[in-house]
This record gives C-alpha cells, structure tokens and sequence, in this order.
C-alpha cells in the first residue's frame, strides 16, 4: 500500500479523489457519465436550547464531481469551504462523500436521487481547529443538458458531534440539529 504511517484522513481523502477523476476520464468512453460542479453550499446548525436562540449558519463554496453508474446509481465527492455568518474568523471545509441512487442519474433529462452519505470537516479560527463527521441522509433534484448540468440537493447530517461539542462544558445539555443544502453547475463529460 502506499499510504504511509502518520498519513491524515484528508490526505488520504484527496489521494481518493484523484484516483477517481483518474478512472472517470478514462473510461468516459465507455458510457459511463461524469460531471464536474461548482456551486453554493450552506450549512445550519440548531440548538434546542430555548435561552439561547442562537443557530450555527455557514455558507460558501462547493467544488464536487459525480460519476454516474447507469442511470439509477452513482456516487458523489465533494470539497466545501464555508464561513459563520455571525463570526468572518470561523471557516469549516470538509468533505462529502455520498452514494447516490434514483432516476436519470446519468442521463440527459430531469433527474432525481436520494441516498446515504458520510462527512468530514474541520472548524477552524486561528490555530484553533476542531473535527466533525458522520453520516447523513440527502435527495436532490436537477437536471442533466448534454454537456451542463444543474443539481439541488437537500441534507440532513447526524449532529451527534456537533451536540457532544457544545455540551462539553454545559450543565443543562442542548441537543442538535443539522441540514445543509447546496446548488450546483456542473460540467458533463
């Protein structure tokens, strides 16, 4: 194997990446369809606590590629940058991997999918950073023209992380909610 000892997980997310864009182009022949996107991602964060009526809300960019697999499967990898609407100094960037099932995946036309999803991110301020992740469940709509393509996808993510992480020093423990949703151009080939 080549992933050397002390390698991170974002490292080894990256070398996945690249060896999947790698099969995609070469057997874009083969019928297989891949499509490129660039687009918007926001990312809400809410607490029950009823003294603090205060949500987590990021927005910002989305870099993902999909490659479908017939027209009724495919997957998903994405690569987000956001920034807390309340604090311009918290960023979180992370990624999104997602298994995709439903209808004209890979086809021209209407599509729409819906699956299970896992999530790795980092929040960071200064030199302070701090890891969440875990699953999530999502659907999307779009549609896919013979070379563009626009896609709208709903999430729901396990917020047991985030939950633990505000509790941490807490005496009355909140619980948490999470959604994220994002809109995409995507490129085909």
């Amino acid at each position: 194997m080549f992933i050397q000892k002390g390698t991170s997980m974002r490292q080894v997310s990256w070398l996945l990446i690249a060896t999947i864009l790698a099969c995609g182009a070469g057997t874009a022949q083969a019928g297989a369809q891949n499509q490129i996107s660039i687009g918007s991602k926001s990312l809400t964060i809410a607490y029950s606590d009823s003294t603090n009526s205060t949500n987590d809300d990021l927005s910002g960019l989305e870099l993902s590629y999909t490659r479908g697999i017939g027209d009724i499967a495919g997957g998903r990898i994405g690569y987000y940058r956001l920034t807390h609407r309340d604090d311009s100094n918290l960023k979180a960037s992370g990624l999104d991997l997602k298994f995709l099932l439903g209808k004209n995946i890979a086809r021209q036309g209407f599509k729409a999918y819906g699956g299970l999803g896992y999530f790795d991110e980092t929040w960071e301020r200064g030199s302070y950073s701090h890891d969440f992740s875990g699953l999530s469940l999502f659907g999307g709509i779009g549609y896919n023209g013979s070379r563009l393509a626009l896609d709208f996808l709903v999430e729901l993510r396990d917020a047991s992380d985030y939950q633990k992480y505000v509790n941490r020093y807490r005496v009355n423990s909140v619980t948490a909610s999470a959604a994220s949703a994002s809109l995409n151009l995507g490129v085909r080939f």
